[in-house]
């Protein structure tokens, strides 16, 4: 039995439960959530939705006896210490990089981290593409873009600002993509398509319109006061080329991006800080 600790956005969400089911797979075992983190806001970080149930996802939620258990997982000492509760062995993510001793995991484990390396669960990819879908019947808000994207060269561009200018820690941690890492992004994309039509996925749009020279041939999805990251993430998914920012949702846009042809941009530094992501970046991705 794999339970899995869900925290973050819907990023961060995928991550994990995409390590957790390949490690499941792997096993022939099942994924069992604990999503117990969105019950309490937590001062100084983001408040976030959990969203995985709007996705065909292969899970379950931890009940009964399992929940008492996941809440002792959670805290810091039963990490720290290694106390195994109730049967469940603990494993604590060590870093960003990919850790290989994952699936030497044996018996009942509580997985704890970001899992943030494709490493984790590319040899379930078909899998994946097909759970991670909308459950519910395509919001109309976004069905023409839907049809549009499908009719032109469309290029996703993703930026993100948000908590990353609002929020001192993630500033620090995360920063900005600059402005000019997107003028070379889209120099480059035209470069290797014809007609290239990009479509603009910000959750600022105000600030984006007036403070970058975006392409004329352009087009904002997200809404001033309207955004369904679900549906945003579905809609990037199936552009044919994806802009992403340092960003683990626009990260996904693009993985889940099916086209066999695709060209993806992404960022040579993930993180302001300084740290580094070794397996998060496929070698195929154009780094800029």
């Amino acid at each position: 039995m794999i339970f899995v600790k869900i925290y973050g956005g819907l990023g961060n969400q995928l991550f994990q439960y995409a390590a957790a089911r390949s490690l499941a797979y792997s096993r022939g075992d099942e994924v069992v959530i604990d999503s117990r983190w969105y019950l309490v806001k937590y001062r100084g970080i983001t408040s976030r939705d959990y969203i995985l149930p709007q996705f065909s996802i292969s899970s379950r939620k931890a009940k009964g006896l399992e929940i008492g258990m996941t809440f002792l997982h959670s805290l810091r000492f039963s990490s720290l210490l290694s106390i195994p509760w109730l049967g469940v062995r603990h494993f604590k993510e060590k870093n960003f990089d990919f850790d290989p001793d994952f699936f030497t995991i044996k018996g009942k484990v509580y997985i704890d981290g970001y899992w943030q390396s494709y490493r984790y669960f590319e040899q379930i990819r078909d899998i994946l593409l097909d759970e991670i879908t909308p459950v519910n019947v395509f919001d109309v808000t976004y069905d023409s873009v839907y049809k549009e994207i499908l009719s032109s060269n469309s290029v996703s561009v993703h930026i993100r600002r948000g908590d990353y200018v609002s929020n001192k820690a993630a500033a620090n941690f995360h920063g900005l993509c600059p402005e000019s890492y997107y003028i070379n992004a889209i120099e480059k994309i035209n470069s290797l398509v014809n007609n290239a039509f990009f479509y603009i996925f910000t959750d600022d749009v105000d600030w984006v319109s007036s403070n970058m020279k975006l392409p004329d041939t352009h087009c904002f999805v997200s809404k001033k006061d309207y955004s369904n990251p679900v549906f945003e993430l579905f809609l990037m998914s199936n552009c044919k080329h994806n802009i992403i920012a340092n960003s683990s949702f626009s990260w996904w846009g693009a993985w889940l991006n099916k086209h066999p042809e695709k060209n993806v941009i992404a960022p040579v530094n993930w993180f302001k800080s300084g740290q580094e992501t070794l397996d998060l970046i496929p070698s195929e991705w154009i780094r800029m």
